[in-house]
């Protein structure tokens, strides 16, 4: 019985680990296109930013198990493509007349 329970544990122990992974791998990416995207920063933030991002990968690669860097590719990968084909949301304002101009118009 006990080393069913030890079996269990274990499974749900890389389960996590692989889930985790995958989560941790999109929030990179996401903050990696978010940043890029504001084109104002200046060339070396963006240099600064992809150092980091692939320091992330080298630390996952050295530390993780196998399952955990696929599930961190497939996460950071799909991640990039995903944030980086999307197109920001224009806000647009109601046209609200100023206070100003509203009282003028009566």
């Amino acid at each position: 019985m006990g080393t069913v329970l030890l079996g269990i544990a274990n499974f749900l122990g890389e389960l996590l680990g692989v889930v985790g992974m995958l989560v941790f791998g999109a929030g990179a990416a996401w903050l990696l296109v978010s940043a890029l995207r504001q084109a104002e920063k200046p060339w070396q933030l963006h240099a600064v930013l992809y150092g980091v991002f692939f320091a992330l990968a080298a630390a996952v690669v050295w530390r993780a198990s196998p399952g955990d860097l696929g599930a961190y590719a497939l996460g950071a990968g799909g991640g990039v493509l995903y944030w980086s084909f999307m197109k920001p949301k224009k806000t647009e304002e109601p046209d609200v007349p100023a206070p100003v101009e509203a009282l003028n118009a009566e």
